[in-house]
């Protein structure tokens, strides 16, 4: 309970400073979205290349079957990020006035990469399935 009463105290005292104190430049929970987001694209794409130089090897089937689940579930979670960063992104523009147009595209451009992958994973797992 401790633990939920501090997450809970500090996500207010960063509300409190961006929208009373209007500290819209030193807010760490973007920079850390950020790097998060570049982290979980950079992990899915190099995971997506081990997929295919795995096929291109004639890696195990059920090797390419957990590489298949590894790329779906961290473009799920860079997906997940990525939407979390657009939407504080356009949050800041709305209450700072503060719109960062890279940011923006990169993470536009990031989850429509990243939907494309999971749904090119999602169509390969079907196909793969035995019948």
């Amino acid at each position: 309970m401790g633990v939920i009463k501090i997450i809970v105290h500090f996500s207010f005292s960063m509300v409190w400073s961006v929208v009373v104190k209007g500290d819209f430049k030193n807010i760490w929970f973007m920079h850390f979205l950020r790097r998060l987001s570049l982290f979980t694209f950079l992990l899915v794409i190099i995971l997506f290349l081990l997929f295919l130089l795995g096929n291109y090897q004639n890696f195990l089937d059920s090797t390419l079957e957990l590489l298949i689940n590894m790329v779906e579930t961290t473009s799920l979670i860079s997906g997940i990020v990525l939407l979390v960063l657009l939407c504080g992104t356009l949050l800041f523009a709305v209450i700072g006035r503060d719109f960062s147009l890279p940011v923006w595209i990169s993470a536009a451009a990031g989850l429509f990469i990243i939907i494309v992958l999971l749904f090119s994973m999602k169509f390969l797992q079907a196909w793969l399935v035995p019948v």
